[in-house]
């Protein structure tokens, strides 16, 4: 019987640890680890809507640092195997990695930690095109057409990344067609997406985008939709295109019904959005 597993996180116990794990679900059981690591000698674990969390040993502890997310372009072997050709480094809240226009030589693997991809114009209106986390990765589609960077990258808490410079980037790519493939696949995904995006911006009223974002951006935990990032309503204003004060509003309003609930800054989907 596969495990499925709900793991939470906090700073690390000492700094010879990457992460603490504080609280840990395995098939409905949970725990606490008073010790700062979680011990299991299983690697592996099948996670909810087939997301697989990978505890690595480092410095004599079992620490997870790298989480598929469900149906990855990518499989677990596959992302190490694109780490080991780059160097592993460490990002600051708030660092930006990527500036939209700038020339494209380096692609980011992300170990640990959340990244949000933007554009924004002279006058500093932002629009956010989408929220990264660990086994995620950026930089590809630039490396690739040689062309400068689409969108700026900032990481929204402290990060650890395996960074590859692109001739190591493209030798990898040389030496593992079905890394190549695997990209190709999530490129064609990500131009699916966008069309999504471009539909709902063009055929959508601000409600309606924002019961689609939500319902997109949900994934099921425990048996509830749950929006795994922390989001401000100005985050959720620069995704639907529309004012901070418009989706409070809204975010009021769904509260009040019923449809949404918050629990320690996580966005819960209680029933179907209207308009989603």
């Amino acid at each position: 019987m596969l495990n499925s597993m709900m793991i939470s996180v906090e700073k690390p116990p000492c700094e010879s640890c990457e992460v603490w794990i504080t609280r840990y679900v395995i098939n409905s059981q949970s725990g606490v680890s008073s010790k700062g690591c979680f011990i299991e000698k299983s690697p592996t674990y099948l996670g909810q809507q087939g997301r697989v969390s990978v505890l690595i040993t480092m410095h004599g502890h079992q620490t997870m640092t790298i989480e598929e997310s469900s149906f990855p372009a990518l499989n677990q072997e596959q992302l190490k195997l694109v780490s080991s050709y780059g160097v592993i480094r460490k990002y600051a809240k708030n660092t930006i990695l990527v500036t939209e226009g700038d020339p494209s030589e380096l692609f980011y693997l992300i170990l640990m930690g959340q990244v949000k991809a933007f554009v924004s114009d002279d006058k500093g209106k932002e629009v956010l095109l989408n929220i990264q986390g660990p086994g995620e990765y950026f930089g590809e589609i630039a490396i690739i057409d040689t062309a400068p960077r689409s969108a700026s990258i900032m990481t929204l808490e402290p990060c650890q990344m395996a960074v590859v410079a692109k001739v190591e980037f493209e030798r990898c790519l040389a030496e593992h067609p079905d890394i190549a493939l695997g990209l190709i696949r999530s490129l064609v995904k990500r131009v699916r997406n966008l069309t999504e995006q471009v539909k709902g911006l063009a055929l959508l009223d601000v409600y309606g985008r924002i019961a689609h974002t939500l319902t997109g951006m949900a994934i099921e935990q425990n048996g509830q939709q749950v929006i795994e990032q922390r989001l401000t309503h100005q985050d959720i204003a620069n995704m639907v295109g529309a004012s901070r004060e418009m989706v409070s509003r809204i975010m009021k309003d769904l509260q009040t019904d019923g449809y949404i609930r918050i629990e320690d800054r996580q966005i819960i989907i209680a029933k179907k959005l209207p308009g989603s």
